[in-house]
């Protein structure tokens, strides 16, 4: 892996993923003034790509009654330039809109499944009725999330769609 190992970041045509370190335990912090947190924001205002997608462990949301939200993660994704952010630990599938962005939890690859309690305001779509996984297609224009159970069924489709320069 590049970087530390911990948290860096990699380039995939027009999508940034930054892959971050959530455990409580990361030498370099996990709060929004972390040296990890810092590291996060510069490079994502440096991104040149269409696509920023983050992703990480802890969700910082969720309506999940297991773990419930991991709120030292509620950094201001939005702000820095984030597009997307990805999360799991908690065994459910859910979409919620925070601050204008998508933010998904894909917990439902092992098990056991957790139960989903109250919705959160910012919760759009959950489930935990089996297991599934959370597909993603990248376009030229687009990044699709088909989130699929294991019985075939195709739950919370959602696009999010960007205009974006074209490659020289």
């Amino acid at each position: 892996m590049p970087g530390n190992e911990r948290y860096y970041d990699v380039e995939v045509g027009p999508v940034h993923l930054f892959a971050l370190n959530s455990d409580p335990s990361e030498v370099d912090g996990v709060t929004s003034d972390s040296t990890q947190a810092l590291w996060l924001k510069d490079r994502l205002a440096a991104s040149k790509s269409c696509f920023d997608v983050v992703y990480f462990h802890h969700p910082p949301y969720n309506s999940g009654t297991t773990h419930g939200s991991s709120t030292y993660m509620r950094w201001p994704f939005q702000a820095w330039g984030a597009d997307v952010v990805c999360s799991g630990h908690e065994h459910i599938y859910e979409r919620l809109s925070v601050n204008g962005i998508p933010y998904f939890i894909s917990g439902t690859g092992g098990s056991p499944r957790y139960s989903i309690g109250a919705p959160l305001p910012e919760s759009q779509a959950r489930d935990a009725s089996d297991f599934g996984a959370l597909f993603v297609s990248v376009h030229a224009q687009s990044l699709t999330f088909d989130y699929v159970t294991v019985s075939g069924k195709h739950l919370d489709p959602f696009a999010l769609k960007k205009h974006c320069p074209s490659s020289p």
